[in-house]
C-alpha cells in the first residue's frame, strides 16, 4: 500500500498528488528548519552566558594600608550587583530541542491549515460529482 500516490491509479485524484508533495516538502522543511533553528539557538546561548572567570582578588588583612577592603566576602563570592547564573551543562541543549520542536510545530500546523483546506475542496468535489450523478440515475423515490 506505501506509494499509492505515485502509481497510476484511476482512483487518484490531483488533490491526492498535490497533498503527497505538500506532506514531503513539509516533513523536509520541518526537519532541515527544526536543526538550523536548534543549531543557532544553541550557539546563541553560548554567546548570551560566557564563561569567563572573575578576576582574583585577596582581603586586605593589613589595617595600615591606604587600599579599599577587597570586593569579595568570606566565601569567595564576589559583592556585585548582577547575579551570577550557572547554567547546567544540559541547558543549552534542552533550549535548543525546545526551539528545533516549536519551528517543526509551527511547520506542522502549516500544513494542517493546507490539508484542511484540500479536504475541504475534495470533500466540494466530490458532493458535485454526486450531485451529477444523481442527475443521471433519475428522480428519488420514496
Amino acid at each position: 500500500m506505501c506509494g499509492w500516490r505515485w502509481r497510476r491509479n484511476p482512483l487518484r485524484r490531483r488533490s491526492d498528488v498535490v497533498e503527497a508533495w505538500l506532506l514531503l516538502a513539509a516533513w523536509t522543511i520541518a526537519l532541515v528548519s527544526g536543526l538550523i533553528v536548534g543549531l543557532l539557538t544553541a550557539d546563541a546561548m553560548g554567546h548570551v552566558t560566557p564563561r569567563s572567570a572573575p578576576p582574583a582578588a585577596t582581603a586586605v588583612t593589613d589595617p595600615e594600608s591606604a587600599q579599599p577592603p577587597s570586593p569579595r566576602a568570606a566565601n569567595d563570592t564576589p559583592k556585585t550587583s548582577r547575579p551570577v547564573v550557572e547554567q547546567s551543562p544540559g541547558a543549552k541543549a534542552v533550549v535548543a530541542m525546545m526551539a528545533a520542536a516549536a519551528t517543526g510545530g509551527l511547520v506542522w500546523a502549516g500544513t494542517r491549515a493546507v490539508r484542511s483546506r484540500i479536504d475541504e475542496r475534495r470533500m466540494e468535489q466530490w458532493a458535485a460529482q454526486w450531485e451529477r450523478f444523481d442527475a443521471h440515475r433519475g428522480p428519488r423515490t420514496g
